[in-house]
């Protein structure tokens, strides 16, 4: 069995099973504010044909397709955590308001993806860019004992 822990909950589910834990953290609202910035993480195995690059277009085309507004402002090959990485930022509208979001797609050990979507109300956009940058470059990524040198 594999076991699972984070600071309020533990539990242990098949060794086979995949890992889809999903990460969210939201910040407070301010008085007045109807949107708080966030942060989504999940993790996705690549397909056998993928490459980062296809399945972080891929990514972005799915976000596109649930809203009424969707235009990506700039899409950047980089290292996050010092892994391949890919970073969109995009500017959406959805019936819920406008918003800018970085969607970050980093490749794990053994072809897994773990993708970064992080959005704040589009009127909170260049304040929370930093911020997002800042939590981005605190990514590491663990590798598995069998793939540390020796």
């Amino acid at each position: 069995m594999s076991h699972y822990e984070d600071e309020s909950i533990q539990f242990d589910v098949p060794r086979d099973w995949l890992d889809r834990t999903l990460v969210a953290y939201s910040a407070p609202l301010r008085p007045g504010q109807d949107t708080a910035a966030n942060l989504v993480l999940t993790r996705q195995e690549l397909e056998p044909d993928d490459t980062l690059r296809s399945y972080a277009e891929r990514h972005v085309d799915q976000v596109a397709e649930r809203m009424d507004t969707f235009e990506v402002v700039d899409f950047e090959e980089r290292e996050i955590g010092g892994r391949p990485a890919i970073a969109v930022r995009v500017f959406s509208e959805s019936s819920n308001g406008s918003f800018a979001q970085v969607l970050a797609v980093v490749e794990l050990p053994g072809r897994v993806v773990a993708s970064f979507t992080l959005t704040s109300a589009e009127v909170d956009a260049a304040g929370m860019e930093p911020l997002f940058d800042r939590i981005l470059s605190t990514v590491k990524v663990v590798q598995p004992a069998a793939e540390q040198p020796a």
